[in-house]
């Protein structure tokens, strides 16, 4: 069943969302900066409410992503894409800073934090401290 979004295919401006052809995986991109926390949250809760996931599944899943952006905020030059991929009872998110610079993305005490306060969220959960990956998943209960 093709689950309609309410949302154009593609839209633009500070951040930009693309619904993949299959309609399986969306993709956010938003600036590195957790002013846009709302944004990714939001995305993330509607699209796994319109999934069936439950009232509670939904929220865990909206308070991993804002906890996301703020382990990859960055500044506002720098990205956060977002993808969020649907199998079956699943959601599965993967974020990925645009560009780490080179450097490495992700303090091994900021990921200590990070995944001390999401592991109680999600079902899974995995940091690329070089490249500036983070990637979750949500299995509908």
């Amino acid at each position: 069943m093709r689950d309609a979004l309410t949302l154009p295919r593609r839209v633009r401006g500070p951040y930009a969302l693309n619904v993949g052809l299959d309609d399986e995986d969306v993709v956010l991109t938003l600036p590195a900066s957790p002013e846009f926390g709302d944004v990714a949250r939001l995305t993330v809760g509607e699209l796994a409410r319109r999934r069936g996931f439950r009232a509670a599944e939904w929220e865990d899943l909206e308070a991993a992503v804002v906890h996301t952006l703020h382990l990859l905020e960055r500044n506002d030059a720098e990205r956060v894409r977002f993808t969020f991929g649907f199998r079956s009872e699943e959601i599965v998110v993967q974020a990925e800073l645009s560009n780490p610079a080179g450097r490495r993305a992700i303090a091994a005490t900021a990921d200590d934090r990070f995944r001390a306060t999401v592991a109680g969220l999600v079902d899974e959960v995995g940091v690329d401290h070089e490249r500036g990956r983070v990637r979750f998943r949500k299995v509908r209960a």
